[in-house]
């Protein structure tokens, strides 16, 4: 494979990275209750161009994406937990630099520039999308404007090096995020409680060439900042990897920050 390739590869092993321990920044789920009436908008993995320039959003990303307020940047610091004495979480050494984390980013006019899962989203001045990384990269939204796909691809070869679909619930909300890197597969699902905006529980799956790592997490959400967005949150999870017929089952908390900055 070409060496540029395996770059764009890279993005997507940080893009799932990210997503695993901070997109939505590892609990069996609660059901849904409005699954019945989400929005199911649904594209075609096949490579697909971008001739048709979407046109301006008319909805805010920001929402869309989990947060509240003008917001300009995020990102997660993930700390590892010392104990968990009557359930209280000690917060430990810092396990990831979140220089190196993909975030969410968002312009002036709120519409999402970075995701937590690898989207890079260009803009012409009009509000049109025009390209991610690279000029063959293909953005779509619904008819309420919230992003619902996402493709990055090579402007050489015209490879879809990784894929994004998003569906929402009634109220707005991402409550599945399913990816493709090459071999990978990925399904993110999300339950939340009452009119949150931020998700109670996740679901992890993970499939490559046959094996497979399944995770269910929790979250508790211990700090918000003045606007209302949360700036804390444990999450503990538990989940099980498959490879070549052996299943390994694991268990774990972290404590994760979020650094948000406003316009």
């Amino acid at each position: 494979m070409k060496q540029k390739v395996g770059n764009w590869l890279m993005v997507g092993i940080v893009a799932m990275g990210t997503a695993l321990m901070c997109a939505a920044c590892l609990g069996k789920p609660k059901v849904q209750s409005e699954a019945t009436t989400a929005d199911t908008t649904t594209v075609s993995r096949e490579i697909i161009t971008n001739e048709d320039k979407q046109p301006v959003s008319t909805a805010l990303d920001v929402k869309s994406f989990g947060f509240i307020g003008p917001v300009k940047e995020s990102f997660c610091i993930r700390y590892e937990v010392k104990s968990m004495d009557d359930d209280v979480l000690e917060k430990g050494e810092m396990s990831n630099d979140a220089n190196d984390e993909a975030g969410y980013s968002f312009s002036e006019a709120g519409r999402v520039t970075g995701d937590a899962y690898g989207g890079v989203y260009n803009y012409d001045k009009t509000g049109k999308f025009v390209k991610g990384i690279t000029t063959k990269s293909v953005m779509k939204r619904d008819g309420q404007g919230r992003v619902v796909f996402y493709q990055q691809k090579d402007d050489d070869e015209d490879d879809a090096m990784f894929t994004n679909e998003f569906t929402y619930d009634a109220k707005g909300r991402i409550i599945k995020v399913e990816q493709g890197f090459w071999e990978w597969t990925i399904t993110q699902e999300f339950t939340y409680e009452g009119d949150n905006i931020y998700p109670s529980t996740r679901k992890f799956t993970r499939m490559d060439e046959g094996d497979e790592s399944e995770s269910e997490t929790t979250y508790r959400y211990t700090k918000f900042d003045e606007v209302g967005n949360w700036i804390e949150r444990e999450m503990t999870y538990r989940g099980s990897t498959r490879e070549e017929g052996e299943t390994t089952r694991w268990r774990g908390a972290n404590i994760e920050e979020r650094r948000i900055s406003y316009y």
